[in-house]
This record gives C-alpha cells, sequence and structure tokens, in this order.
C-alpha cells in the first residue's frame, strides 16, 4: 500500500520540478533580453509560466527608455504550439 503512495509523490515531485525548471528557463530568456536591451531602456516582466498544452506565458512585460518619459507595457505575452513537446523544441530555436 505504500510503494503506490509514494510512486504518487514522486511523481508528483518530478512533475511540479520540471514545471518550475521550464519557467526558470523562460525567466532566464527574459532577463538575458532585458541585459540586452539594458543601453536603451529598463525591460522588467512580472514571471512566466507554461502549460501542459503547449502555450508559454510571459507576464506584465514593461519596456521604459532611458531618455525619456514614455513606458510600453504588455499585460502579457503567449506563444501557443501544438503541445509541451512542440513548445520545448521552440525554446531551443528561440
Amino acid at each position: 500500500m505504500k510503494k503506490p503512495f509514494y510512486g504518487l509523490i514522486a511523481g508528483l515531485i518530478a512533475v511540479g520540478g520540471f514545471y518550475f525548471y521550464q519557467v526558470h528557463q523562460i525567466n532566464s530568456a527574459v532577463d538575458d533580453i532585458s541585459r540586452q536591451l539594458s543601453p536603451v531602456g529598463r525591460l522588467e516582466h512580472g514571471g512566466a509560466s507554461f502549460s501542459p498544452f503547449g502555450e508559454a506565458r510571459i507576464n506584465r512585460l514593461r519596456f521604459t527608455p532611458h531618455d525619456g518619459n514614455d513606458e510600453i507595457a504588455i499585460r502579457r505575452v503567449a506563444v501557443r504550439t501544438d503541445g509541451l513537446l512542440n513548445l520545448l523544441r521552440l525554446k531551443n530555436t528561440v
């Protein structure tokens, strides 16, 4: 009786770890873009998420140029693919 329970717990931990690793990868990619844009302005974001159905989301993007008071704000950027495997392949391409 304990073995299926431990298997379920291990599976949940693995899925959770995979999710947080992928979100970290997306956040790192946006942070890299932010560093590349730092000479011309400041790019901030409110975090990333993805779904097992193949959608990656970056929330609350805001770009403020250094030489002005203007600001570009985007509530959410989403990339939709046919499935999770296609999304993971796309990440390597981008």
